[in-house]
């Protein structure tokens, strides 16, 4: 066993329990506001994407084969 699971995860392998990351992934604010946008504007995200599948639908063949 190494000698940070020894000091950091009681003796136990501490990258296996999730909660060992979480307030680091908590206290990353981008990445909180990210979610936070993720989850409250996803139908507003999926609208946009709609319309741009849409507009790119009747571009012509060679900018559709580019863009996919």
């Amino acid at each position: 066993m190494c000698e940070f699971c020894v000091q950091h995860g009681e003796g136990e392998r501490w990258y296996l329990n999730a909660r060992n990351y979480g307030e680091d992934l908590a206290s990353d604010l981008r990445r909180r506001r990210f979610t936070e946008d993720f989850f409250t504007g996803f139908e507003d995200w999926a609208r946009r994407g709609l319309r741009g599948l849409e507009q790119l639908s009747k571009a012509p063949r060679i900018v559709q084969s580019l863009v996919r």
